[in-house]
């Protein structure tokens, strides 16, 4: 609430209308109110067969895995694409929104929905997951590494992330817009307890006598040091389970690294040449400006020095300094 009040945004309401009804009025109302769409934008409601089949890629190839994951994924949300910016010319962006709380492994069928969507369809896609452990923004990414291509919001943490999504930038720059929303959907809370309920259930039935009497036996008749398992399986009752949601996601990522297009995505390599050439301008300005604080007099008095050498002939002069310079 606070996190919400901070930004004059309160949504508490909305929040709980939508964590109890995943359904388009809802879904549309958030998305409204931090920003992420226009006033009065419609959806496409269909089912994700339809629109993997019909409505995308219609020569992407799906494997016999795929292909039932998308049978078994009920309607989905569709928003109107929108576009963004770059310098060599346009990225199209897209919302996607699904419910998959049904199923029984939330990080890894949140990522299998991502990758199955970027795989079927072009550009920067933005994702609003109910999954089985609650609410998640989820992204496409653009990495060297084909297989890393989406990220998911931690588990527990959507209020603060809706409530940054609110600020993050909205021009019309696909760099910075895209920067921005990835560097909040990415970001990470720490360590979360989540329930394990195979082990509550073994927690609540106690200590087993059994298994410490059979250690106890095993001591005496092998000779076998038993008491550091004795004293672990005592202290397990007192462990909480921890959990590394990054840790999680980046096995899915791995698991189902084999989902990947088979096609030259043309946006993608607009975007990759355009941070290379983001990249190669900052490190190149970077070195320029450490050149010139190292050895501000030696460039100076070399510049001085072919002036005075050529003082007579101001195109040698040009061309001298062009040549000093590195310009062509």
């Amino acid at each position: 609430m606070l996190d919400n009040l901070a930004c004059g945004l309160d949504i508490d309401d909305s929040l709980e209308e939508l964590e109890d009804s995943f359904e388009e009025q809802n879904i549309t109302l958030i998305l409204n109110k931090i920003g992420l769409l226009a006033n009065r934008t419609k959806c496409i409601v269909e089912r994700f067969e339809k629109f993997i089949f019909l409505r995308s890629n219609q020569d992407e190839i799906y494997d016999r895995q795929e292909r039932k994951f998308i049978e078994n994924v009920d309607k989905i949300y569709v928003y109107p694409d929108y576009y963004k910016r770059t310098k060599k010319g346009i990225m199209s962006c897209h919302i996607i929104a699904a419910d998959l709380s049904d199923a029984s492994e939330p990080v890894y069928n949140g990522v299998a929905f991502m990758k199955i969507v970027n795989k079927s369809l072009p550009g920067f896609v933005i994702f609003l997951l109910k999954l089985n452990d609650g609410l998640h923004f989820g992204c496409r990414l653009f990495e060297n590494d084909e297989w890393n291509d989406c990220t998911l919001s931690e588990t527990g943490y959507f209020r603060q992330i809706v409530s940054e999504i609110f600020w993050c930038y909205d021009g019309s720059d696909f760099i910075s817009y895209y920067s921005s929303l990835v560097e909040i959907i990415s970001q990470r809370f720490g360590t979360a307890d989540i329930p394990d309920y195979d082990e509550e259930i073994r927690k609540r039935r106690g200590i087993n006598d059994s298994y410490l009497d059979l250690m106890y036996l095993i001591q005496y008749d092998c000779k076998i040091d038993t008491s550091e398992e004795r004293q672990r399986y005592i202290n397990s009752f007192d462990k909480k389970f921890e959990y590394n949601f990054q840790q999680e996601l980046s096995w899915c990522l791995e698991e189902l690294k084999n989902i990947k297009s088979t096609q030259v995505n043309t946006l993608e390599m607009l975007f990759d040449a355009e941070e290379l050439e983001k990249l190669i301008s900052e490190k190149y300005q970077k070195n320029q400006d450490i050149i010139v604080k190292l050895e501000p007099e030696e460039q100076d008095s070399s510049s001085v020095d072919i002036y005075e050498q050529y003082r007579d002939n101001p195109e040698m002069v040009i061309k001298m300094l062009k040549i000093q310079k590195g310009i062509n």
